[in-house]
Parts: C-alpha cells; structure tokens; sequence
C-alpha cells in the first residue's frame, strides 16, 4: 500500500509530498539502471537539494553501481 508506505516515510521527517515525489514512478526502483533512471536521480537530489532535505551535491553517475545488476545477470 503505497499511502501506508508514504506515512512511513513521514516517520524520517520527509513530507507525504516529497515521498510522493521521490516515488512518483514505480521505474524507481527497477533493477536495472538505465538512462532513465539516472535522470530520475538527478531530479530526485535537485529536488531534495531545494528543500534543503540534503546539504551537499553529488555526482549521481559516481554513485550508481550496476555491479549487483551485472552478478544477478550471469
């Protein structure tokens, strides 16, 4: 239950909104990472950069680690 889970992330002190946001799409959390969902970081942190929900930039193509989507594969 998505709403259920919303409210569990108030629990971390994110808004019911910014879960929202953050999980608009189901594609989020696909295994495999493609360009889409790279993009979708990006705007994810940019958002969470503007509501001051993170202090500090990152490079999101530093951060993704297809290593485990790669194992799982063979």
């Amino acid at each position: 239950n998505k709403e259920d889970a919303y409210r569990i992330w108030t629990k971390a002190g994110i808004s019911i909104e910014s879960a929202k946001y953050i999980n608009e799409s189901d594609a989020l959390f696909a295994v495999k990472i493609d360009e889409q969902s790279v993009k979708k970081l990006n705007d994810i942190k940019k958002f969470l950069l503007e509501e001051k929900l993170i202090q500090n930039d990152f490079d999101v193509a530093k951060w993704v680690d297809e290593s485990f989507y790669e194992q799982a594969i063979k």
